[in-house]
């Protein structure tokens, strides 16, 4: 329903990525889609995967569908997302991070902060990164208590 109301409203040549999760903690379980956004990341025990986030991205094809994905989400497990300038913007001058350079950052900010990742990534991570940086940055941690 939203791919289809964001064909009816975006210009040509404009679109949306999204990712939509739902955390059922009765079964331990979190079910998403994805729609072109970067793949977030899943920590379970100490772990860290990416998330299949591949979907058609939102507002070109009123007709396009979507797969939801089910994982297992229990107590202790935490969700990592973040949109594309953590890994395509610069954390220094001249330097990305790069999808190859996501995990271990943050599985190092996850040492550093584990109860605050994301400060750890900004505190560290980001803080040579050119200002005003040149896209928007959102970063969102979500830790299953």
């Amino acid at each position: 329903a939203l791919n289809r109301a964001l064909c009816d409203v975006l210009p040509t040549g404009q679109f949306a990525t999204a990712f939509y999760a739902v955390i059922d903690v009765a079964h331990d379980q979190l079910t998403y889609v994805g729609a072109g956004s970067p793949h977030p990341v899943l920590v379970r025990g100490g772990q860290l995967s990416l998330l299949d986030a591949t979907g058609f991205v939102l507002g070109i094809a009123p007709r396009a569908t979507y797969q939801a994905h089910t994982v297992p989400f229990g107590p202790g497990d935490g969700l990592f997302l973040y949109s594309d300038a953590l890994v395509e913007g610069e954390v220094a001058p001249g330097q990305v991070l790069g999808s190859a350079g996501l995990l271990p950052a943050l599985a190092e900010a996850l040492a550093r902060r584990p109860e605050d990742p994301v400060a750890a990534l900004l505190g560290h991570t980001l803080a040579e990164a050119p200002r005003p940086m040149r896209d928007d940055l959102t970063l969102v941690w979500a830790r299953r208590s």
